[in-house]
């Protein structure tokens, strides 16, 4: 037979003890990395309750699933309006090619 032993834990002040805000699971961060928190709505988040997360170099900004969601119709139309800027000021540029060549 085996014994079974439950450990527990001391938690020290350098840890800070919180729950996702959208399962509930218990989170153990330490404090030099910080917690996980929806860009848009603030929430608290566990790694499985990120709904998109992009990297930005140093830092990670993630979004929970729902802030996610209901971006959909606004990154579409973001990605539409970003598309138009982009042809405007390649627009520009050639009508300031042709002229310079006449």
């Amino acid at each position: 037979m085996i014994k079974e032993e439950k450990i527990t834990k001391e938690v020290t002040f350098t840890e800070k003890h919180r729950f996702c805000d959208a399962c509930g699971k218990e989170m153990h961060h330490q404090l030099s990395y910080g917690i996980t928190v929806c860009k848009y709505c603030g929430k608290d988040l566990c790694r499985k309750c990120i709904g998109h997360e992009e990297d930005d170099g140093d830092y990670s900004t993630v979004w929970c699933a729902d802030c996610w969601s209901k971006g959909e119709k606004y990154r579409l139309l973001i990605d539409k309006h970003e598309n138009e800027i982009d042809q405007l000021y390649t627009d520009w540029e050639n009508e300031c090619k042709i002229k310079s060549e006449k």
